[in-house]
């Protein structure tokens, strides 16, 4: 039996050429129906084994578009990332200061510097827990890893969006919540270019040793709250969403810091020089905006009114008793003039 190849036609339809014979296989979670050919269960292994090769990417027959082919919670209705509307948010006094201070904890802790089968670079965390708590979050959280997303340009890389504007590149905290369950705290920060950042330099100077897809490297520890803009967490975004990456879980809660962090265009190029699983510049790992719903996002900051108006309500009303008061002035005029 010859080597088969195949062409992905559209979503859950692919040709293969095998034997000299054209075949048709549709694709409906796991090789349901097979058409114009005897052999569905070789093709359906053959298809199975092509797809687990490739598994999902940022782009082509297996970009975000495809995810929820095998990942049925990409197709759901509280996705990440959002763009985050600055004039529908919300204020909460329940988002109180997140406790970071283990942060800084480097004691009993082991880092690793990962390239993550071409998607992305990330750090990973063992050793002692380093908890965060506070700022409305339901439990206490355990560090686990913190990853980057970029672009190959400087006018995206960021997942979520501020008003429609995207950032060059955006870290992601990721944290477990103690006690059981997958339930996850991540906390993001965007970057501005801007001048070097030397606190950066003791991970980006070790970015040429994760160049492949899959290289591991241990890596001097450091203390986690040199690379953030300011050691308190007190201004920031909340929403509940999911995994940016299959298998797009419904399980985060987001907390969007609104202090951003600055690198320069050539600590982020070394981001840049990465290569995915294909050999390829790894670039753009970023999934495209997901839909709100009825999910709301919420603030730290008192830019509202106590009650929690939000600032387009406010404007709306605040609208509403310029046009009275108008009105008014109108009235009297014309009864002073008659």
């Amino acid at each position: 039996m010859g080597t088969p190849q195949y062409i992905h036609l559209t979503t859950n339809k692919y040709l293969f050429i095998l034997s000299g014979k054209l075949v048709i296989i549709t694709r409906i979670s796991s090789c349901t129906a097979v058409i114009m050919s005897p052999l569905l269960l070789i093709l359906c292994g053959i298809l199975t084994v092509v797809r687990s090769l490739h598994d999902w990417s940022y782009s082509g027959p297996y970009g975000p578009t495809e995810w929820h082919i095998d990942h049925a919670d990409c197709g759901g209705d509280r996705q990440s990332p959002i763009d985050i509307d600055t004039g529908l948010i919300t204020y909460s006094p329940k988002l109180t200061e997140i406790n970071i201070d283990s942060y800084s904890q480097t004691e009993g802790v082991e880092l690793s510097l990962v390239n993550v089968a071409g998607h992305t670079a990330e750090v990973e965390y063992k050793g002692k827990d380093i908890l965060i708590s506070g700022g409305g979050l339901p439990a206490d959280y355990a560090l686990k890893q913190f990853h980057f997303h970029w672009g190959k340009v400087d006018s995206r890389g960021s997942e979520h969006a501020i008003d429609g504007h995207h950032y060059p590149m955006e870290m992601h905290i990721v944290h477990k919540r103690k006690g059981g369950g997958n339930f996850l705290a991540v906390i993001g920060y965007f970057f501005d270019i801007g001048s070097n950042n030397m606190a950066f330099d003791v991970l980006v100077n070790q970015l040429h040793n994760i160049k492949n897809s899959g290289a591991n490297v241990t890596i001097p520890t450091f203390k986690l709250t040199d690379l953030l803009p300011n050691t308190k967490l007190n201004n920031y975004f909340r929403y509940e969403g999911s995994l940016t990456t299959p298998p797009c879980s419904e399980v985060v809660i987001w907390t969007l810091s609104s202090d951003h962090i600055t690198i320069s265009e050539d600590q982020l190029n070394k981001f840049r020089a990465l290569r995915d699983a294909d050999g390829k510049e790894l670039v753009d790992d970023y999934r495209p905006l997901q839909k709100l719903n009825s999910r709301k996002v919420m603030t730290s900051r008192r830019t509202k009114d106590q009650s929690g108006t939000s600032l387009a309500a406010k404007t709306s009303i605040n609208a509403q008793w310029m046009l009275t008061f108008v009105a008014c002035i109108i009235i009297a005029y014309r009864s002073c003039d008659q």
